[in-house]
């Protein structure tokens, strides 16, 4: 059975270049939304986060139940995991008027064996993302807000959150590593 270990963090925090880098020894889950998102934009009239957010999380979480389900033994980090989602109802929707989603979202939380951790990246520093345009679309502000709500709801779900600081790439996969390492051994 595959240790299931979310790496999560606000946009432009660094989790799919890390995650690319644990990819080369472990076995990986690229982020469901930023697939869908690729798929959808290319569609006329593709749903999509900011024009139909509840449509849009349902696909992700068929997409990340579909692609956790076919998992092998050993550690397996996912860039995100069902619970972001309700980080992202609650910054840009009102998760209490979708009282279904929080409970097939729990369900699917419970069921999905997910560790007792996960890895948030520590926001990268605002200078830092100002610096190039081209970063990321939302702002250093959005991204914190995120960041503090997905802290919430992994919090919510019982899941210790291990903040990975922001450092190098290869510094924070070995950070990472250790972390794991110590929390469960190697199967």
């Amino acid at each position: 059975m595959p240790t299931k270990i979310p790496v999560t963090g606000g946009p432009g925090t660094g989790k799919t270049t890390t995650l690319n880098l644990l990819g080369e020894e472990h076995t990986i889950v690229r982020e469901v939304a930023r697939d869908l998102i690729d798929t959808q934009m290319k569609i006329d009239g593709g749903i999509l986060p900011w024009t139909d957010i509840m449509t849009f999380q349902h696909m992700v979480h068929a997409v990340q139940k579909q692609r956790e389900r076919s998992l092998t033994p050993g550690y397996v980090f996912l860039d995100r995991s069902h619970v972001d989602q309700l980080a992202y109802i609650d910054v840009f929707h009102s998760r209490h008027e979708e009282d279904d989603f929080l409970s097939y979202t729990r369900q699917l939380v419970e069921s999905a064996n997910y560790a007792s951790f996960a890895f948030i990246l520590d926001p990268i520093p605002p200078e830092i993302m100002e610096a190039d345009p081209n970063y990321r679309v939302e702002d250093p502000q959005t991204s914190l807000v995120i960041h503090e709500a997905l802290e919430k709801v992994y919090t919510e779900f019982g899941i210790e959150l291990l903040a990975v600081p922001f450092m190098p790439v290869p510094e924070r996969v070995a950070f990472i590593t250790i972390e794991t390492t110590k929390r469960v051994p190697k199967r």
